[in-house]
Order: structure tokens, then sequence, then C-alpha cells
């Protein structure tokens, strides 16, 4: 639900930044992209000419940065946090359900991740957890220790968190 630092709690009266990045929720966690926002100050001692990758500009994902932001609203930022909760809940719920399975749910917004035991799942690799979510309608990535990581579009409903959490489920018990 926010879309930089000084949208946070806390932050609101703080002094900008002199550097800020921007990734996920730029082109709403769905095509990747990711922005250097700088002062004057800080862009007077840029280097240009040394910097790579994700840096040197993709025209379709700035195109689809553009799209994005001009369809957020207040609304849409609230949805993005409520359902972000709504999610996060859902998943400790299930990690209650079937214990010993997610030792960690965490996220902010719409950008959430749940790691299982390694002991008793893997996540990455061919036919382990996040293959069997994706050959069954899920898009999840992996992302850090052990853990899917969820990216849904911003105006996620109750139903699709329902039934994102549902594959969740289903891939453990086919994995147990």
């Amino acid at each position: 639900g926010c879309l930089s630092i000084i949208d946070y709690q806390g932050f609101q009266d703080a002094e900008a930044p002199d550097m800020e990045t921007w990734s996920k929720a730029l082109n709403a966690g769905q095509y990747p992209l990711s922005v250097l926002g700088m002062t004057s100050r800080a862009a007077e001692l840029y280097v240009v000419g040394i910097y790579g990758n994700t840096m040197t500009t993709n025209p379709r994902a700035l195109e689809t940065a553009i799209a994005v932001l001009e369809r957020i609203t207040p609304q849409i930022r609230q949805n993005i946090r409520d359902k972000g909760v709504e999610f996060v809940d859902k998943l400790k719920a299930l990690a209650d359900e079937l214990p010993g399975t997610i030792t960690k749910v965490q996220g902010t917004g719409l950008l959430i991740s749940a790691e299982f035991d390694p002991e008793r799942f893997t996540v990455v690799g061919y036919d382990k957890l996040e293959v069997w979510c994706r050959r069954h309608g899920l898009g999840v990535i992996h992302g850090g220790e052990n853990a899917l990581r969820y990216t849904p579009h911003f105006e996620i409903t109750s139903e699709e968190i329902d039934l994102i959490v549902d594959i969740t489920r289903q891939a453990i018990l086919a994995f147990s």
C-alpha cells in the first residue's frame, strides 16, 4: 500500500531521502523493472555509463509502470493494505492448520512470503513446491529462505486470496 518510504507510518514528516529505489509495486508486481529516484545533489554524483542490468532502461517496462501508476487510486492503495493484512492472516491460519509446514509468514502490502520447514519441504527445483504451484495455476516465485513469494494484483479479492491459500494447502498436502 506504500509507494514510497514517506508513505510508511512514522516517515511522513521525515526529510526526503537522497535516493530511493522502487521495483515490485511500480509495476504491480507483474513486470520486472527497478527505478532509482534521487535528489539533484545525488544526481551530480551519479556516473553515467558504469551501471547496467535493470538500470539500463526497458521501454516496455516503463510503459507498464506508467499504466500502473495512472490507475492507482486511494481505494486501490487501501485494498493493497487491507488485503495484504488479510492474506498474511490467512497464511498464518494455514500454518496453524498444518503445523510444522510453514515456519514463517511475512509481508507488507501485497508482497508476501511463506517460509517452509526445510527438513520437510523444498521450494526450488524440478517437481518441488514452486513448480507444483505453477502447474496448478498459481503464479508464484521463490524467495528468501525456502519460501514462496506471492505478488498478486493490486485489486485482489478475498475470494482470490482464499484460492491462493487453498492451492498452497494442496501443495503442502501433496508433499506431506
